[in-house]
């Protein structure tokens, strides 16, 4: 899994993800250490005053922080890793001794000594915002002397032909516990890091929250909201969402986009199975995250009969394509067309391919052919074909709320 590893030299300053890691020293040699999104990360080889260290011992292994300004000899062998229990010392590696627990006014020391430019991989800072979900509140395990555990499995919510997600319980909240069927594959290793990455940049009321990734079995915890909107269907594939969650679904899922394009941040896969509804529908939430991208960009990734047609004049996602996928969502939502395919032509070809090419216009033409009744004329704008007289995501969530205040007074 070449996206999953990462090579540690002497000197070099690096942070991992918060999860659980393997990390081989040699073929012979092998460490599995757990790094809490509860915990700092620090550089082990910096002197802290002893006033700033707490006086409890460090209940699990911490972050090693190489740092050029340490002591030692320089080297080009690869940095030593020691646990709590010992201490290590080779000729040509340094001494890493890991500390306890360490007061805020300690930070200053941390920050003025690592570079921006030094993180390798994300911060654990990041993913610890997410890890401690407002929906809902999970308690802070570091108050705690107990290990983090693995969470316990229940019974198959959802299946992808890359994951599994189960219902779990980890601290006693219930959790949706998304497991890669093959987690060696390249494709999975990438999906897995990138969706990490980014949720656990992301807080919001209607994005999923983040609980916790082990990057051993590619595993992620997420928030259990509900089942997802495919789901929600009649034998002929017609949503059975009443007016009242339908609303909610354009509402909370409309502020979801407006707050990921307001990171910089594309879904690229908007559909009925991305949107999970809490049972008592009131509250409507934007999962699966694999596929985003920063920015616009050439992405061959996410479900056919939800591209955007820009996508076949050059292959670029962004912004647009999602109101896009959102409209074709809404069409299923509001019971104007029934579930489509997962099926379809092949993404990547559209742009070599004639045939692929001429599915993927047939399909627009469906799409554009569906009669939207004046009271939803606002679908109509999300599937504008030129995609910079769509509708925004900011316009969008405006142009809901007066629908809501509308039915309010009606």
């Amino acid at each position: 899994m070449p996206d999953a590893k990462q090579i540690i030299l002497p000197g070099q300053d690096f942070r991992l993800e918060c999860g659980n890691w393997r990390l081989e020293i040699s073929k012979a040699l092998t460490f599995e250490v757990r790094l809490s999104p509860f915990v700092e990360q620090f550089n082990p080889l910096v002197e802290l005053p002893l006033s700033n260290l707490d006086s409890n011992p460090c209940k699990s292994p911490r972050l090693l922080q190489k740092d050029k300004l340490g002591t030692g000899n320089d080297s080009s062998t690869p940095a030593t890793l020691v646990n709590k229990e010992a201490e290590t010392t080779t000729e040509n590696a340094r001494t890493v001794n890991l500390r306890s627990d360490y007061k805020d006014q300690a930070r200053e020391g941390q920050e003025r000594l690592l570079s921006p430019k030094a993180s390798v991989l994300p911060s654990c800072e990041g993913a610890g915002k997410a890890a401690v979900p407002e929906h809902p509140a999970l308690p802070d395990p570091s108050k705690s002397t107990s290990k983090l555990k693995a969470p316990v499995l229940h019974e198959t919510v959802g299946e992808t032909t890359r994951t599994t997600v189960f219902k779990g319980k980890r601290y006693g909240t219930v959790t949706a516990v998304k497991i890669a069927r093959r987690p060696t594959t390249e494709a999975t290793a990438r999906e897995w890091k990138n969706e990490s990455e980014i949720l656990s940049k992301l807080q919001h009321p209607h994005v999923v929250n983040l609980v916790f990734y082990d990057a051993r079995d590619i595993r992620l915890e997420l928030e259990y909201v509900g089942p997802d909107l495919a789901k929600q269907v009649d034998d002929a594939g017609i949503s059975t969402l009443s007016p009242d969650a339908q609303y909610r679904v354009w509402h909370d899922v409309s502020n979801a986009l407006q707050y990921i394009h307001s990171q910089g941040i594309s879904h690229c896969d908007i559909k009925p199975q991305n949107i999970l509804l809490s049972d008592d529908n009131t509250r409507a939430v934007l999962c699966d995250f694999g596929q985003a991208i920063r920015d616009s960009a050439v992405h061959n990734g996410g479900t056919p009969r939800y591209i955007p047609p820009e996508y076949a004049a050059g292959g670029k996602r962004g912004h647009p394509g999602d109101i896009w996928a959102f409209g074709v969502t809404m069409l299923f939502v509001l019971g104007l067309t029934s579930l489509p395919s997962q099926n379809g032509w092949a993404i990547r070809r559209v742009s070599i391919d004639e045939m692929a090419r001429q599915e993927m216009s047939t399909w627009i033409r469906t799409v554009k052919a569906i009669d939207v009744p004046s009271r939803h004329a606002l679908v109509s704008r999300m599937l504008e074909e030129r995609p910079r007289k769509r509708i925004t995501a900011m316009e969008l969530v405006q142009e809901v709320e007066n629908m809501g205040l509308l039915q309010i007074t009606s």
